[in-house]
């Protein structure tokens, strides 16, 4: 889940990808998982790439799986106010600390750092990408956790952290994450995200 998350936000890798995909179905991913990671990424480094990246996904799923293979189904709609309602929990989980302040404030301070993004965050972002069902929430920090790190995105990795610290995520695991980061990236970069997460995970 991890290393196919990497190259899917490095891009330009498709027999890596290929790969990794076959890789991941053979560790026990199902198919919809391993798509929901192009799905989910498609919010965090644009539809181009997860969209590329689905070709690759779909192809390995079909070659390995042939006629049972799974079909892809459609999202359960939503209505703008369970939209909201779900966008709302996933953010008032990923940002809750203790004797922190109330939700209210918190998407206040999103919405003056954000302006209009701040509605596209919670509603689309937490409210469609982060409450599909085809993942868990643990697994989708995991995931934004090693896309984050290998692309340098330090500031927005510092918000995931305590985030996937709040979804269950260990200090370790966190720190094996970013191992696997400096073989797909780089040491330079892998330091750069170990810094941060050792400063937010350690007394």
């Amino acid at each position: 889940l991890v290393v196919i998350s990497m190259l899917i936000a490095l891009g330009g890798q498709p027999r890596q990808l290929a790969t990794h995909v076959k890789g991941g179905l053979n560790h026990g991913l199902a198919p919809e998982e391993v798509r929901e990671i192009a799905v989910h990424l498609s919010g965090y480094v644009g539809f181009p790439r997860g969209i590329e990246a689905t070709r690759v996904i779909n192809k390995i799923i079909e070659d390995e799986l042939g006629d049972i293979t799974p079909a892809v189904t459609a999202a359960e709609p939503k209505s703008n106010a369970d939209r909201r309602n779900s966008g709302l929990e996933v953010f008032d989980r990923l940002t809750e600390t203790p004797n922190g302040p109330d939700i209210a404030v918190r998407v206040n301070d999103l919405e003056e750092a954000l302006g209009p993004l701040a509605d596209a965050a919670i509603d689309w972002g937490f409210g469609e990408l982060w409450s599909r069902p085809q993942l868990s929430q643990r697994d989708r920090s995991l995931l934004i956790i090693a896309m984050l790190a290998v692309t340098g995105r330090d500031n927005q990795l510092t918000f995931h952290v305590l985030g996937a610290l709040n979804n269950g995520v260990s200090r370790e695991e966190l720190e094996e994450v970013i191992l696997m980061v400096s073989v797909y990236a780089g040491f330079p970069v892998a330091s750069s995200a170990m810094k941060i997460v050792r400063e937010l995970t350690l007394p």
